[in-house]
C-alpha cells in the first residue's frame, strides 16, 4: 500500500502542471467559437493569471520530485 504514495504524487503532479494549459486551449477553443458563432467583439483577457501557471508548474514539479525521490528512498530501503 505504501509503494502506491510515490506513483499517486507523481500522477498528481503531473496533473497539476497540465492543468492550466488544458484549461488554456480549451478556453481558447471556445473563445474562438464565440466569436464565429457571434461575429461581434469579445474580451480576450484569460480568466487565469500567470501567477496561477507559475504556481502550479512550480508544485506539480515539487510533488513529481517528491514521489520520485519518495520512490527511490524505497527501493534503497528495500535493497539493504
Amino acid at each position: 500500500m505504501k509503494a502506491l504514495v510515490p506513483v499517486t504524487l507523481i500522477i498528481c503532479g503531473t496533473i497539476l502542471v497540465s492543468l492550466p494549459y488544458l484549461d488554456s486551449t480549451i478556453s481558447m477553443n471556445n473563445m474562438t467559437a464565440l466569436i464565429l458563432a457571434t461575429k461581434s467583439t469579445v474580451n480576450l483577457t484569460g480568466p487565469l493569471t500567470r501567477d496561477y501557471y507559475t504556481y502550479s508548474a512550480l508544485g506539480g514539479f515539487l510533488m513529481i520530485l517528491a514521489g520520485a525521490l519518495l520512490a527511490l528512498r524505497k527501493t534503497d530501503v528495500q535493497k539493504a
